[in-house]
């Protein structure tokens, strides 16, 4: 066990110990009893939540390659972070939250999409740097890049103002090499049942609070973010069966799903193309859209407690702020409802090629 959750433990134990050695009442030292159970209890969560990202239910689908025909030169779109990045859970490449992206991007745009994944289970944000080096010496200007990181730095009780710095740093060498970086932030622990309370509800407070920080530290560094601190929380809860893997921390194909739609619209916007006619109608009205003006933590905190919603500058020199990092910026807070991505699961497409082979044009 690490050191934040053996502080929080060892806190708890001394506080519940100085009730018992002042308990001048039957009463009282039943309370310290109790207390000194529910310490040992949620001792025990910690210990649980520590293990969660411990290790993977198999090997990740290779999900990379082009994806969408065409002969125009593809867009290059990297997805980097974590083992929802990898996706683990899924059963085929077609599944993963990458090759759903890709597949709707190249719909919309009529463009292949080549993409390539840096993604290692397991990594928290101090990961990032390596990950990055990687995905510039395959693309050196990609288009566009998917980041999803922030489950294991809770998981793990990783040092929070580290993995903060590393996302920056990661997001500010992406969009210096031309890259629109789209951030899935950090999901919302509130869903994993598995999780015994209070430390859900503790967890959920922590992971909610860590994509807000995950949001400033995003959109100062030039990227936009995508609120998945509360990633379909209660469809994951009402059938985590079906949207859990066996494992119940990494979606399923069908989570993946989920997620993907959640996250299209904002991949769509950052490379200009149109959130059209389809995919109103496919999802009731897809880019319902309200803008704001708010400070930048306001809105960190509003888009952390709602789905799908997206933050990124505002103002007249948000953008060029954005690629130069200036500032601490206004925000543009946009809800939209989700986009439908690609529903044909259930016969995931042939093993994407490279673009230069014959198949792949």
């Amino acid at each position: 066990m690490n050191h934040w959750a053996q502080d929080a433990i060892g806190r708890g134990l001394r506080v519940a110990s100085r009730v018992a050695a002042g308990a001048a009442q039957p009463a009282a030292v039943t309370v310290a009893g109790a207390g000194l159970l529910g310490v040992g209890t949620v001792g025990l969560q910690l210990w649980q939540a520590s293990q969660l990202s411990d290790g993977s239910p198999g090997n990740a689908p290779d999900d990379q390659g082009v994806y969408g025909p065409g002969e125009s030169a593809p867009w290059q779109l990297v997805v980097m972070g974590d083992s929802v990045a990898n996706g683990i859970g899924a059963q085929r490449p077609g599944q993963t939250i990458g090759a759903r992206c890709a597949r709707r991007i190249a719909e919309v745009s009529g463009r292949p999409v080549h993409l390539h994944s840096t993604a290692v289970n397991s990594v928290t944000s101090l990961g990032l740097p390596e990950q990055v080096d990687r995905a510039l010496a395959h693309f050196p200007q990609p288009d566009l890049v998917l980041l999803s990181i922030g489950g294991n730095d809770i998981a793990q009780f990783a040092d929070r103002d580290a993995c903060l710095a590393a996302l920056s740093e990661a997001v500010r060498r992406l969009v210096g090499a031309g890259a629109e970086v789209v951030v899935a932030t950090c999901p919302d622990f509130g869903m994993i049942a598995s999780l015994g309370q209070p430390l859900r509800w503790l967890m959920q407070q922590r992971s909610r609070g860590y994509a807000a920080a995950q949001t400033v530290a995003v959109v100062e560094a030039g990227g936009r973010t995508v609120s998945l601190g509360s990633l379909i929380t209660r469809a994951f809860l009402d059938d985590p069966d079906r949207m859990f893997h066996t494992d119940r921390f990494h979606p399923s194909a069908q989570g993946y799903q989920r997620a993907a739609r959640v996250i299209v619209p904002s991949l769509l916007d950052a490379l200009h193309l149109p959130v059209g006619e389809r995919d109103r109608a496919r999802a009731e009205g897809a880019v319902v859209e309200t803008a704001d003006r708010l400070s930048l933590s306001r809105a960190a905190i509003r888009a952390a407690a709602q789905e799908g919603t997206e933050v990124l500058g505002a103002g007249e020199d948000a953008q060029e702020q954005r690629r130069q990092g200036v500032g601490r910026l206004g925000a543009l807070v946009r809800r939209r409802r989700q986009d439908p991505g690609d529903d044909a699961d259930t016969a995931a497409p042939p093993r994407p090629v490279p673009f230069n082979h014959p198949e792949g044009m």
